[in-house]
């Protein structure tokens, strides 16, 4: 995809991307201490956690999908 477009993104949405980098990063440090210390229930919560997440996320877009399919979804 295009660079510009990208760079823009990220500079005109800085403070939000920020933060949402420095969850991100420490969500992986969490996932590199339970494999360095071989926390195996860690790792299943997590991934257990994780898989729910998706699946609302999957499921909300597919919700999101049949009402733009139905023309009528909208109206009164």
């Amino acid at each position: 995809s295009d660079p510009t477009m990208w760079r823009d993104v990220l500079l005109g949405n800085r403070e939000a991307v920020l933060e949402m980098l420095g969850r991100f990063s420490e969500d992986l440090a969490a996932l590199q201490r339970a494999i360095r210390w071989d926390e195996g229930d860690k790792l299943f919560d997590l991934f257990t956690r994780t898989r729910e997440i998706r699946r609302g996320v999957i499921a909300a877009g597919q919700s999101y999908i049949r009402q733009q399919d139905d023309p009528l979804a909208n109206r009164p």
